[in-house]
């Protein structure tokens, strides 16, 4: 503590800063019953495993085992929370990766199902009947995105994305 205490209040809320936790050290604070705060400074000396960039990876590219390594590093101060587990996940870079990065939750997003221009199967459900057909997506979108299709005949309409290339007409 920063400064001197004997024992450790009985009842007490633990409190570390939202930037303390990405690094070796910093400041906690316990919140007493009766409203006090007392303040401590803490180093930790721990390795943690990340994901790094093997290669220079591109905006809206596919996160893949052919682009990253796991690798055991000693924690020292990160710019932001890193990832955890990308293993079972299909996720694209949000921005230009350079080589050698630790992969944050910053660097990442969810993979873009549809791409712009791209043509996608579009359904409408109505009384029991099905129609399916093709129309030119308007923007990206993730599932369960809203986005603007263009039909055949040039009439703009707004699909719910269901899938790869797939939507339904809301």
């Amino acid at each position: 503590p920063r400064g001197h205490i004997t024992t450790l209040p009985k009842n007490y809320i633990l409190n570390i800063r939202s930037r303390d936790f990405l690094s070796k050290s910093g400041v906690v604070n316990i919140k007493t019953e009766d409203d006090k705060k007392i303040f401590f400074d803490y180093s930790v000396w721990a390795n943690v495993i990340v994901y790094v960039s093997k290669e220079s990876i591109k905006k809206e590219s596919e996160i893949s085992s052919l682009n990253y390594i796991k690798k055991s590093i000693t924690l020292d101060r990160f710019r932001a929370k890193p990832i955890q587990n990308i293993d079972k996940t299909t996720l694209q870079a949000k921005r230009h990766i350079p080589k050698d990065t630790i992969l944050t939750l910053n660097d990442i997003e969810s993979l873009d199902v549809v791409k712009r221009d791209a043509m996608i199967n579009v359904s409408m459900s109505k009384e029991g009947m099905n129609i399916i057909f093709s129309a030119k997506a308007l923007q990206d979108a993730k599932v369960d995105d809203i986005i603007k299709v263009q039909n055949n005949n040039g009439k703009i309409l707004k699909a719910r994305v269901t899938g790869n290339n797939a939507a339904e007409l809301e």
